[in-house]
């Protein structure tokens, strides 16, 4: 038995960003429920590599989960999602607020559904402010409007080094997981759910807070390094 055995999750997003948030917490034990769209799903189960057609993006971020498909531009599809998640305790999404709205699945309307709902979304700059609402995935928000893209490869190398795919995505769902167990936690206390926002662009400064405190405190930025600079030889990898 997972510390999360007996909680139920509805997830409806896409590539890796709440998707893996979804992997960790049915790692401990959750039940989590996919709803994918009827034609395709998840965009990832089309990134088949070789002759056996196995999408490892797929099989790695919707593990021990089950899935369903459901046409949300219907009213009986609408509907039947508003049935499980009735009975729900959690739901992540990745998808843009303006298309969760026209669905129906919005914040405002799934809390009136199921007021003990925790709603977990996941966002590239977070659901206020002037860019909130812009979609990017995280070479650009995480690593880049990060910060710390500027920090790696040696400090005249240009361009800088190519940043590893899903980085970004996969820090962020440990963010999203925590924010949706410390929801759970609240919940047990108050009997209230609540929204929780996890953004690219926030864990992207959080992961590089170290430069952004200094750069908030004394108003300098951290010079890069470098492997024939480094005063320290852990720092020479």
């Amino acid at each position: 038995m997972g510390p999360l055995d007996g909680i139920k999750i509805v997830e409806m997003a896409t590539w890796i960003l709440a998707p893996a948030a979804g992997a960790i917490l049915a790692e401990m034990g959750a039940e989590v429920i996919k709803i994918e769209e009827p034609v395709g799903g998840d965009p990832s189960r089309g990134l088949r590599i070789g002759p056996t057609g196995v999408a490892p993006m797929f099989l790695l971020e919707n593990r021990n989960k089950r899935s369903v498909a459901i046409n949300l531009t219907t009213e009986k599809g609408r509907e039947i999602a508003h049935t499980l998640l009735a009975s729900a305790d959690v739901f992540i999404t990745n998808i843009p607020e303006e298309v969760l709205t026209r669905l129906g699945m919005d914040y405002e309307t799934l809390s009136r559904v199921n007021p003990r709902l925790i709603y977990a979304s996941a966002t590239a700059y977070g659901p206020r402010g002037p860019e909130a609402g812009r979609r990017s995935f995280d070479a650009a928000a995480y690593w880049t409007r990060g910060g710390f893209m500027h920090y790696l490869g040696e400090p005249d190398s240009d361009p800088p080094a190519q940043q590893a795919g899903g980085y970004g995505d996969h820090t962020g769902c440990v963010h999203i997981a925590l924010g949706i167990a410390l929801a759970l936690y609240h919940r047990e206390r108050t009997g209230v759910g609540q929204r929780v926002d996890v953004s690219l662009l926030g864990t992207g400064v959080w992961t590089s807070a170290l430069p952004v405190q200094l750069a908030l405190l004394f108003g300098i930025s951290l010079p890069r390094g470098g492997r024939k600079a480094a005063i320290n030889a852990l720092y020479s990898n």
